[in-house]
């Protein structure tokens, strides 16, 4: 069996994989996700995949950590996936990666605009997945303009991330947002995006018969396999997907997911697309769902305990719960804050007193 914890909101993503492309190895998974109430618990042997560490509290990440602990010694020859104590959230990531010279751009915390060093910036979350909060930004002025329209709305600088622009867009303008997945030892290249606008996030805005051989050839070949164990290795993920471009011929690494979502929902009908795109995009997928079904596959360990017991500790327990209750306190008052700002006269104001979004 695969124990696969995640976050409760977040769940939906793998769920929805096995309703649909992942329905074949159903049966492998069990689904659980972070609760902080029981003190004692009854978890499956087998593997155990550690999803949506970013969502966590620094407390959750703790008990997590528990859970990983114990099940490192009563489990010692089964596939654990994300250790939490070791995996590296956005921020310490990507500024990992810009000191060993794999990222040609560096990052810093939304409390520290004076810290960056070159233009244009963007800003974002420093653990959703919303992409960028604000257009690019020339200038310390405008930075700054950016973050007090951002803390209007209910954010904290400390929850942003600063962001140097890295321009990937080939001589035609186009840009390329490349997408793997990391189950274990096996990396699978999920998808190629290709698209006009410097941020993409689900979908090419350009789905020519060029881009979609160009999607197929990428996965057939994985030419960047080195360079994405390297990654991951440096993140200490063992299961999640990376997003990055190429500059110049070099990848750069843009963020990795930790619970990332894996095809459409089901029932959701594809993307409309020219006649002869589609069936080499479907080949696509065909080939990318078959490697990482076999990925799973390949965790499931041949004899291990039906269950095992893991206790928790009573006071990390309630450090997590309370820390849990907090943030979802504060992702309501941004909530608030984001839908009152999308009210006419309030969006308007804000507009006058901070232009850059």
């Amino acid at each position: 069996m695969i124990t696969f914890w995640g976050h409760e909101p977040g769940l939906f993503g793998i769920t929805n994989y096995l309703a649909d492309r992942g329905a074949p190895i159903r049966n492998l998974f069990t689904i659980r996700s972070f609760g902080w109430s029981a003190r004692s618990i009854e978890v499956d042997g087998g593997a155990h995949i550690f999803a949506a560490l970013d969502r966590l509290t620094p407390a959750g990440r703790d008990a997590a950590g528990g859970i990983y602990d114990q099940l490192a010694v009563q489990l010692p020859t089964a596939p654990l996936l994300n250790d939490p104590r070791r995996v590296l959230l956005r921020e310490a990531l990507l500024t990992r990666l810009a000191d060993h010279g794999i990222n040609r751009f560096r990052v810093c915390r939304g409390d520290q605009p004076d810290a960056v060093a070159n233009f244009p910036v963007f800003v974002r979350e420093t653990s959703g997945h919303s992409g960028n909060l604000t257009e690019l930004l020339d200038s310390p002025q405008a930075l700054r303009r950016a973050l007090r329209a951002l803390r209007v709305r209910g954010r904290r600088p400390a929850d942003l991330l600063i962001v140097e622009y890295c321009h990937t867009a080939d001589s035609d303008g186009l840009f390329r947002k490349y997408a793997a997945f990391k189950v274990g030892p096996a990396i699978v290249p999920c998808h190629l995006l290709a698209g006009r606008r410097w941020m993409m996030k689900a979908e090419s805005d350009t789905k020519s018969l060029q881009i979609a051989e160009e999607e197929l050839a990428y996965l057939r070949a994985n030419p960047h396999r080195d360079w994405l164990a390297r990654v991951f290795a440096l993140a200490g993920v063992d299961y999640g997907r990376i997003d990055y471009g190429v500059q110049a011929g070099v990848p750069q690494a843009w963020e990795i997911n930790l619970d990332p979502t894996i095809g459409r929902q089901p029932g959701q009908p594809p993307r409309p697309v020219a006649p002869e795109v589609a069936p080499i995009r479907e080949q696509a997928r065909l080939a990318f769902h078959s490697e990482l079904r076999a990925a799973f596959r390949a965790l499931v360990p041949a004899d291990q305990p039906r269950s095992l017991r893991i206790e928790l500790d009573p006071a990390l327990l309630a450090q997590a719960a309370r820390e849990a209750a907090r943030e979802r306190r504060r992702e309501a008052v941004v909530r608030f804050m984001v839908s009152s700002y999308s009210k006419l006269p309030l969006r308007a104001a804000f507009q006058r007193l901070f232009p850059n979004r």
